[in-house]
């Protein structure tokens, strides 16, 4: 009796360690960069000598999100030293917002709130998706956690709403970090 149940025993746990096994291999085996955006020579080699603030002037998709951060002079922290990873929404991203939403936090009595919000999009460090699949998750400015996650082909993070923000394009590198272009706005708590 005491065989059988030891047998028994052993076969669950050999069967729930596989399964284990084989689920975590599952939703992890996606972590190959060379499915990223950018290759892995860009987020190896700075992009230019410009800073993360200078580089996110650049792209003309990214204006209500530079002038967000100039509203707010948070722009002028990523000019700095940094390092800074910027995880910045495109301009049909602020689109998506609940209407009014964007409008109320853009208004002078709402300056600290919105601040934050947008500190929710840059994070201290120079994080490439690389770093962000090993490490599972990203602390931002405002102190809340954005997840990583991958799915087939995509790098995508979850926000603290739980809405999954797909990674348009990756480890776009500055002199003082990385840019990551999202496809919606990270949303804190």
């Amino acid at each position: 009796m005491k065989k059988n149940f030891f047998l028994f025993f052993l076969i669950c746990i050999l069967v729930g360690g596989s399964y284990l096994t084989f689920n975590y291999f599952n939703t992890h085996k996606s972590l190959n960069l060379s499915k990223v955006t950018t290759t892995q020579n860009a987020a190896q080699n700075p992009a230019s000598d410009q800073t993360v603030g200078a580089l996110l002037s650049s792209y003309s998709d990214l204006s209500i999100f530079t002038n967000s951060l100039k509203q707010t002079n948070l722009d002028k922290l990523l000019t700095g030293p940094g390092p800074y990873t910027v995880l910045a929404p495109t301009n049909e991203a602020f689109s998506l917002l609940p209407p009014g939403s964007f409008n109320y936090l853009q208004q002078a009595q709402n300056t600290l709130i919105f601040k934050q919000f947008l500190e929710y999009q840059i994070a201290q460090g120079s994080v490439t998706t690389n770093l962000m699949a090993n490490r599972g998750h990203l602390m931002t400015l405002n102190g809340q956690e954005a997840i990583e996650t991958v799915e087939g082909n995509n790098f995508s993070l979850l926000d603290a709403k739980g809405n999954r923000v797909l990674i348009l394009k990756s480890n776009i590198r500055a002199k003082n970090g990385v840019l990551h272009i999202m496809s919606k706005v990270l949303l804190p708590q």
